[in-house]
């Protein structure tokens, strides 16, 4: 595992899983960030969920919000449906700061969301189940 610091966009609006743990029902709210490369790159995609204790988060975090994140980063290889091997950047334990007021109707939020540490994330951490 190593840590990642990145900012970036959603590619798509952020999801809400659930995974049972023992007698738990534990979120996650899970997220594509795309981040960019030098000049005439793709940008790289990073596969990011976070435990949540609600879903409060979600309805900030949509398609083409910008944040910053940094958490614990692993790779994940798999083989495709055309036999190729594929390697997946993904990062858990996320903690996310809002790079940009949210709009709303056209009119720019001049705070960010306010959302205390202890609605979003827990000490503890697990691995989603895929």
């Amino acid at each position: 595992m190593f840590k990642i610091y990145a900012d970036g966009r959603l590619v798509k609006d952020s999801e809400i899983r659930e995974v049972k743990k023992e007698d738990k029902v534990l979120k996650f709210l899970g997220f594509t960030l795309a981040v960019a490369g030098k000049q005439d790159e793709e940008p790289s995609y990073l596969e990011c969920s976070v435990k949540v204790n609600n879903d409060k988060l979600a309805s900030h975090l949509k398609k083409g919000t910008r944040i910053f994140i940094h958490g614990d980063g692993y790779t994940h290889a798999y083989e495709n449906t055309e036999g190729k091997k594929v390697r997946k950047i993904r990062v858990k334990n996320v903690e996310i700061s809002f790079l940009e007021a949210k709009k709303q109707e056209s009119e720019v939020q001049t705070e960010e969301p306010t959302i205390s540490d202890e609605e979003l994330f827990e000490e503890e951490s697990y691995e989603v189940a895929e």
